[in-house]
Parts: C-alpha cells; structure tokens; sequence
C-alpha cells in the first residue's frame, strides 16, 4: 500500500527535506482507516441487531398466528391464559 511504501522510505530517508509532510500524511491516513473500521465494526452491530430483530418479529408472528388460527376455527375468545 501507499502507507507502507511511505514508512519504508521515511525508515530510510528519516532526514529528507518532505519527511515531516510526509509522516503527517501517514498518521492521516492511519486515522482515517481507524474511523472506516469503527464504522465498519458499528454497521456490523446494527446489521446483527436488525437481524435480531426480524428474527423476533417473525416469532412474535407465528405465535399470534396460532391463536389468530385458533379464533379463526372456534369464533369464540379463549380464556385468560395469565389468569
């Protein structure tokens, strides 16, 4: 990569006249590649967290679909489970 190309010759050339511009582009470019990972790393996690999601909506669904069935067959209101 263009980074490393430009670490191996400010190793050699430690003293040449663009070295300092040169190492401040280095570190720019280490920062910025910093930021895309933490970016990266932060869309994975909302991606998990949205599959998390559709996964429990799906079973929300088929759960109350059993008793939608249900209803469906009987026209008549089950009683109280939480009683």
């Amino acid at each position: 990569s263009k980074v490393e190309e430009a670490k191996k010759f400010l190793v050699s050339n430690p003293s040449c006249a663009s070295a300092s511009q040169l190492n401040s582009k280095v570190d720019e470019a280490n920062k910025k590649y910093t930021r895309v990972e933490q970016l990266l790393q932060a869309s994975q996690e909302k991606l998990k967290n949205s599959n998390q999601l559709e996964t429990s909506l799906q079973n929300g669904k088929t759960f109350l679909s059993t008793y939608e069935n249900k209803l469906a067959r009987e026209e008549v209101a089950p009683a109280d489970l939480i009683s």
